[in-house]
């Protein structure tokens, strides 16, 4: 089973002459009660990726590592300024790395084969630094490197050499901790040491090999207006590369944000389709099918943690609260379980990787149209006019007698308002971009309150199963019937404060800017 340890940790560039603080200066820290002995250990690990660095290039770091405490297979993670190691055993040394972490790296490497880049050595001299209740606080270590930099068939082709020191939290978690890695920084910069200037040590020993295969530029959003939309794709197809490995473990929230980044991609592509020359619906059907997928499981999420809540809230006592909580966990339980199983089985799928290097492939080729290669202002801000009136009339619809629209479909609508003007807002100058932002905030308050509605009346429908279903207990029964007549009220009351919302929502001066 694999271990996982958030990583917080400075590393600072020093001279080899460069002298590291005693253990005095170490002690006269505040928080700081022990210093340990140095301990020595020679850690040795190669390094792989794939010919183009596409993992280094992200972020990520995949390496096998023997000597020290940790010794295994480790894959390193960027998760906002830290890094998640995941950790699993040596196993054979035959330089294939467990399945677990190739699943992690999938979307990065979208096929592509992995191999030893880099075999490095490290001559590490650490103290622990200890609070004044003797627990562990911070790891100070003194790190000679030599790097062997390695050709694809395992070859080596060049040596790098160079001193640094890494400061970790052994507990991220504690404040205390935190303290003393912000007094230890002081100390370390005042001595003479310097931020060091690239985030890993593989990092550094492939420098050159990185600048030198530097990509082509991306799409600039304030080119123009077609450049501006692909500058968006690629940015959404980031962030859905990036939400990958936290979605294949099942993190909270990750499947929300990878569908919302899904979404995105799909509403650009369809309101902005004129500005390229390709036929973009393949593309489209492609993100409708990851998003639905996505869906399902978030929906499931939702509506399990939505009325589990609410029944504990509305019930007449604890005992049936438990008994409705019971009934509604034997169905939703295993509907979010089947859910997420989809989702694991559509990130693992060929056609998946394909949606992805797709997507890569339309903004490297750039098929701008003419009216792609227009000005930004004088393309993006008709294309969300276009969008604000596909949603009026869907409204006037909704709200008149007979309609065929429902306020589901104002909520799609309202949706694709909302990403349209936030791409336009990514591109536009001062002050379009704020009025195009401003926009974009007011429509994602008619989706929410329009989300409140929807997810109640699904939760009747829902619950209106369960409670019909076979095998439900007496003593859950009444408790449904009581649940179901909250979520119908909250329903009720999403769609009352709707015309409010709208009105305020539809003010003429938000739409000031086209």
């Amino acid at each position: 089973m694999a271990e996982e340890h958030l990583e917080v940790e400075r590393t600072f560039a020093v001279d080899d002459d460069w002298q590291a603080p005693d253990v005095a200066e170490l002690t006269s820290l505040p928080g700081v009660g022990v210093v340990t002995a140095a301990e020595q250990v020679t850690l040795e690990a190669v390094y792989q990726d794939t010919p183009e660095l596409a993992l280094l290039r992200s972020g990520v770091t995949l390496r096998r590592r023997t000597g020290g405490p940790d010794a295994g297979w480790h894959l390193k993670l960027p998760v906002g300024s830290d890094r998640l190691e995941v950790r699993l055993p040596l196993g054979r040394d035959n330089g294939t790395p467990p399945e677990p972490l190739l699943e992690l790296t999938a979307a990065r490497r979208r096929g592509r084969p992995l191999a030893p880049v880099v075999r490095l050595v490290n001559e590490r001299v650490s103290r622990r630094l200890c609070g004044t209740d003797g627990r562990d606080l911070v790891e100070l270590a003194d790190d000679r490197v030599t790097a062997v930099l390695l050709d694809g068939d395992g070859a080596e082709r060049e040596v790098v050499r160079w001193r640094e020191v890494e400061v970790e939290l052994v507990d991220p978690a504690s404040p205390a901790a935190r303290d003393v890695l912000d007094a230890l920084t002081g100390l370390l910069t005042a001595g003479g040491a310097s931020p060091s200037p690239t985030a890993s040590k593989l990092a550094r020993a492939l420098a050159g090999r990185l600048e030198a295969a530097a990509p082509a530029p991306g799409p600039d959003s304030r080119g123009c207006a077609g450049d501006a939309l692909l500058a968006y794709v690629a940015g959404q197809v980031e962030e859905l590369t990036s939400r990958d490995p936290a979605v294949r473990r099942d993190e909270p929230d990750a499947v929300h944000k990878m569908r919302v980044a899904t979404r995105r991609l799909r509403s650009a592509l369809r309101t902005y389709r004129p500005l390229l020359t390709d036929d973009l619906d393949p593309l489209i059907d492609e993100l409708r099918w990851l998003a639905g997928v996505l869906g399902e499981a978030r929906d499931a999420e939702v509506l399990r943690e939505r009325l589990e809540s609410s029944a504990r809230e509305v019930a007449a006592d604890v005992a049936e609260a438990e008994a409705v909580v019971g009934a509604l966990e034997a169905v939703l339980g295993a509907r979010h379980a089947a859910a997420l199983e989809d989702v694991r089985a559509a990130l693992a799928s060929d056609r998946y990787l394909r949606l992805l290097t797709a997507l890569d492939d339309l903004v490297a080729r750039r098929p701008l149209s003419e009216e792609g290669a227009r000005p930004v202002p004088a393309v993006l801000p008709a294309r969300v006019r276009r969008e604000w009136r596909r949603l009026r009339r869907r409204v006037r619809d909704a709200t008149g007698d007979g309609g065929r629209f429902s306020l589901h479909d104002v909520r799609k609508a309202a949706k694709r308002a909302r990403y349209a003007a936030e791409l336009a807002a990514s591109a536009l100058p001062s002050p379009a971009a704020s009025d195009a932002d401003r926009f974009a905030t007011a429509m994602e308050s008619v989706q929410e309150v329009l989300g409140e509605y929807q997810d109640g009346v699904t939760a009747v429908a829902v619950l209106s199963a369960v409670g019909t279903g076979d095998g439900v207990p007496s003593d859950a029964a009444f408790g449904l019937g009581r649940l179901s007549m909250h979520e119908e009220l909250r329903a009720d009351a999403a769609a009352s404060r709707f015309a409010d919302v709208w009105r305020r929502a539809s003010r003429r001066r938000l739409r000031r800017w086209w």
